[in-house]
């Protein structure tokens, strides 16, 4: 994909290759987060921690690998997922808003609190991640772990609540064995961040808060 510069970026789908031994992390050994980047690499489910809860993470780019998300956590298709990304300029090439204000958003916002800012999807974003309305969900996450992997990765990552539809959502490791056993590929086991829940949703063109 072509940034909006008209430069060559790289892909916010799909994974680059290796990148372990550019990234060390503190809350997870370096060993478990690049089994962990390969077993996404390989369209497998990692579990990792977020800012507030525990994330099911999968490569946006592996449809097969979202679509058993879907059967694993019992969620209709068509809802479409949040994406988080540890630079802007992948973030922004999956929607068609000017990467300046995508910018100013993503970066702002999360200073004071984890937010998800929902934006009219790009032509090129998948119809397996669109959400209502031809949207896509973006956050730049800050939780070093979950910005680890999408470093690890070089593009976003899928990320949603480590829960099956209508409960609650895990916060620790044990909690996410415990409600999904062997149905994933790998739990990077860390801290979540100081959030009481998942992120806060917004809209980006009118600022209405869809999820507090």
């Amino acid at each position: 994909m072509t940034g909006k510069s008209g430069r060559l970026a790289p892909s916010p789908l799909e994974p680059a290759r290796s990148r372990d031994e550019e990234t060390r992390v503190s809350g997870a050994p370096r060993r478990a987060l690049a089994c962990a980047a390969e077993v996404l690499r390989r369209g497998g489910i990692v579990a990792h921690p977020t800012e507030g809860v525990y994330g099911l993470g999968v490569v946006p780019g592996e449809a097969r690998a979202v679509a058993r998300l879907e059967r694993l956590k019992a969620r209709d298709a068509g809802k479409g997922f949040i994406l988080i990304g540890a630079r802007v300029e992948i973030l922004a090439q999956l929607t068609t808003i000017d990467e300046a204000v995508v910018a100013t958003r993503l970066s702002g916002a999360d200073r004071e609190r984890a937010t998800t800012w929902v934006v009219p999807a790009h032509d090129a974003v998948p119809e397996h991640l669109i959400g209502p309305g031809r949207t896509v969900a973006l956050r730049l996450t800050r939780h070093p772990i979950a910005r680890a992997l999408c470093e690890m990765l070089g593009s976003a990552l899928i990320s949603t609540s480590a829960n099956r539809t209508g409960q609650p959502p895990a916060r620790t490791a044990p909690e996410v064995e415990a409600a999904f056993g062997s149905s994933i590929d790998f739990v990077v086991r860390g801290a979540c961040g100081g959030e009481d829940g998942p992120s806060r949703v917004m809209e980006l063109t009118t600022g209405k808060v869809l999820r507090e």
